[in-house]
């Protein structure tokens, strides 16, 4: 080994030369390695409320909360989130299943 402080060869824990104490060779730090991943429940911000939004449009106003569901979905499944691939489904077959609600609750109120 090369003794980092004066720069001669030695062996073992110690420099023989100068005495400085060999120490563990470091690595680049990387910011995110000390950080613990996300839970599921803080991970998952966009996709419980794409889905949120997907049930409020069976509802009300399917084009908006539908749209809002589907755009957070994509949102979350772009930031790799756990649950992101339901949500879409969730937010899309709600905002279906609103379109066709809305369309037979008006059919039954002005057929006559």
């Amino acid at each position: 080994m090369t003794c980092r402080n004066c720069g001669a060869s030695f062996q073992g824990s110690f420099c023989s030369n100068c005495g400085t104490a060999v120490s563990a060779p470091t690595q680049p730090s990387n910011a995110w390695s000390n950080q613990s991943p996300q839970s599921a429940s803080a991970g998952s911000t966009y996709s419980t409320a794409a889905m949120v939004l997907g049930a409020i449009a069976v509802f009300l106003v399917p084009i908006l909360f539908g749209g809002a569901g589907i755009v957070l979905a994509v949102i979350a499944k772009n930031k790799g989130e756990k649950n992101a691939n339901v949500a879409l489904t969730v937010a899309i077959l709600c905002t279906i299943a609103g379109i066709i609600f809305g369309a037979a609750v008006g059919a039954s109120t002005y057929s006559n």
